[in-house]
């Protein structure tokens, strides 16, 4: 297969051997940034609008608290500015989105374009700081001015899911180090920091997992950890918040956002899951100390989604991480069923069924939009008004005829458009307005159609 990568940096497109790894893409640039796929051959790009939110969270922590996280120092710019104070507000999150679409629309649609059947595509955006644009800036503490000192980079490239429930596909885990520092925050320096920890990684180990005290396990380095415990009676008083008189005799367990850990997109939506199966999920550090009430686990990340977890490998003493190597070090294990377990099986096929609800709807959506290729003023005017003024502000929902509304990100190409949109966030909000096409409307009479539907919408 070959390997197809493309990088927007700058303005420009580089494509095929003039793009690097993601991984060494991501080396080389300070920032915070997110990963995601398209889904169904190319069709969708999976909770782009979560996706964008936690990006711009995850700037806007760095910002606040390690600015150099974002800008790089070097001798002849040294990091002259304290630690902003930048809010999580509305207007912060629509200009990332803004900043970050409009070089989505430089380089998805040539990806996709070259993208071979069969095929989904890794997108990775990085937010990060331009010191040549910085130093020219006169109030540094400046939210608005300091926009104009953020670059994007983006990083597109070809990539194969691999199958759920095949036992080859299994995660293989091994405890190796402590969590990370500013852990709310996505940011490219950990690519480099965690590189220490793969001399403690033991053969066939797939992936790294951090604790800070050795028994409560917080995540992986890239992957978020749950696992499926057998409920513990001396804990159970009030301890389940999400119970709702469940029959279920196990609890799904992960670290909560507080301890430190990542708050990945799949996280978030397995726990909404869970809830609405009525599995009891709890948000708590799975301890090692009472591994023999695992009866299954599953880690979870943008790109593989669910994988579930055949081996966990434990060191037999904390201290001796301290080694250079993983020969050093004795090892237990916990082993679990061939293939994902029951619960773990409940969970991704609720989860596919979501997502295949939403492609179902978007495919009815294409089927409906034949009607609205006639309208080919509609879409040379309004439509790219539209997107031009109103589709970064998330205080208005900009809804045309027939849109489906999904909290992904959908493309269009039986438009023919050479631009994306973005939706509200939400897992399974959708919203299909009725448009009448039988009597003639001018322009400015749909227009104000499509913005008296979208006000509506807000309301509800």
């Amino acid at each position: 297969m070959n390997s197809t990568r493309f990088l927007f940096s700058n303005g420009v497109v580089s494509r095929f051997s003039e793009a690097p790894p993601v991984t060494t893409f991501l080396e080389s640039l300070p920032g915070a940034y997110t990963t995601t796929r398209t889904h169904e051959n190319g069709s969708t790009l999976l909770f782009w609008e979560r996706h964008i939110t936690r990006l711009a969270n995850s700037a806007r922590i760095l910002l606040n608290s390690k600015p150099e996280l974002i800008f790089k120092p070097t001798k002849k710019y040294p990091l002259f500015f304290s630690p902003l104070s930048i809010t999580s507000s509305m207007k912060w999150e629509s200009r990332i989105r803004s900043l970050v679409n409009n070089s989505m629309n430089q380089v998805l649609p040539i990806a996709l374009k070259e993208r071979s059947d069969g095929e989904e595509l890794a997108v990775t955006a990085l937010v990060c700081g331009d010191f040549e644009k910085l130093k020219e800036m006169k109030n540094v503490g400046d939210d608005d001015g300091f926009f104009g000192v953020l670059d994007v980079h983006l990083h597109v490239g070809n990539y194969v899911p691999p199958v759920f429930g095949i036992e080859e596909n299994g995660a293989h885990l091994a405890l190796v180090g402590r969590g990370r520092d500013v852990a709310a925050a996505k940011y490219s320096a950990w690519v480099r920091l965690r590189m220490p920890l793969d001399k403690l990684r033991p053969p066939s180990v797939t992936e790294l997992l951090l604790s800070n005290d050795g028994d409560r396990i917080l995540e992986g380095c890239i992957t978020n950890f749950f696992v499926i415990c057998r409920r513990d009676k001396s804990e159970a008083e009030g301890n389940f918040p999400h119970d709702y008189d469940s029959a279920y005799s196990v609890e799904v367990q992960t670290a909560p956002i507080t301890e430190g850990v990542l708050p990945g997109v799949i996280r978030q939506l397995v726990i909404e899951v869970c809830l609405s199966k009525g599995i009891p999920v709890r948000e708590v550090a799975p301890s090692w100390e009472k591994h023999g009430l695992w009866e299954e686990a599953f880690v979870t990340n943008s790109l593989r989604v669910i994988q579930h977890v055949e081996t966990i490998k434990v060191p037999s003493s904390w201290e001796s991480l301290g080694t250079k190597c993983s020969e050093g070090i004795s090892w237990m294990e916990k082993k679990f069923e061939q293939g994902p377990g029951m619960i773990t099986k409940v969970i991704q096929v609720k989860f596919d069924e979501q997502v295949e609800e939403l492609l179902l709807d978007f495919r009815t959506y294409i089927i409906k939009t034949e009607i609205l290729l006639e309208q080919s003023w509609l879409i040379r005017g309004v439509l790219p008004r539209l997107l031009t003024n109103h589709v970064a502000c998330k205080s208005t929902r900009i809804i045309l005829p027939f849109w489906i509304y999904t909290g992904s990100f959908l493309f269009l190409p039986v438009l023919c458009l050479n631009c994306f949109i973005s939706t509200q966030s939400g897992f399974t909000d959708l919203v299909l307005i009725p448009f009448d096409f039988t009597r003639e409307l001018s322009p400015s009479q749909a227009e104000m159609q499509i913005f008296k539907h979208s006000t509506q919408a807000h309301c509800q």
